[in-house]
């Protein structure tokens, strides 16, 4: 695929997104057969996208396309700002979760391949202090020989 093909589907993800914003309520026909409205397809589409973006399993860049719809939606705001303001929390719960989730992604990679352990690694702010460990302590858990 070449360079402006990719452009292309970009500017598609962004062209549908506007949409999302100023017709939110207007019917798309998914692969031709399924219908749903254009607000539906805009959650279905991230998700999608952030599955993709964490599991690879399509060589697609997921990332180039929810951020071309991201930037869709975020131009549909500035130009449409009426329409912005009438579905303020549709324009919020499709970038806020995106947003924070790429964020993520991008400052820790391995949230993307395993997100339980990427999770538990984070440094949430709760820095336990190492416990000693006492005489019952000791007797249940010999030290290991190495």
């Amino acid at each position: 695929m070449g360079i402006t093909q990719r452009r292309v589907l970009r500017a598609i993800s962004g062209v549908v997104f506007a949409l999302v914003l100023l017709a939110p309520y207007e019917w798309i026909y998914m692969f031709g057969l399924i219908p749903m409205q254009y607000w539906w397809y805009a959650v279905f589409y991230v998700l999608y996208s952030l599955f993709g973006i964490r599991t690879r399993f399509v060589p697609i860049g997921h990332e180039a396309h929810l951020g071309g719809a991201m930037i869709g939606l975020a131009l549909s705001c500035l130009f449409a700002m009426d329409a912005a303001r009438e579905h303020w929390i549709l324009v919020t719960g499709l970038m806020l979760p995106t947003i924070l989730l790429l964020y993520l992604f991008y400052h820790n990679p391995v949230l993307g391949i395993n997100p339980l352990a990427a999770l538990k690694s984070m440094n949430w702010g709760f820095n336990r202090k190492k416990r000693r460990p006492t005489a019952s302590t000791r007797a249940t858990n010999p030290p290991r020989k190495e």
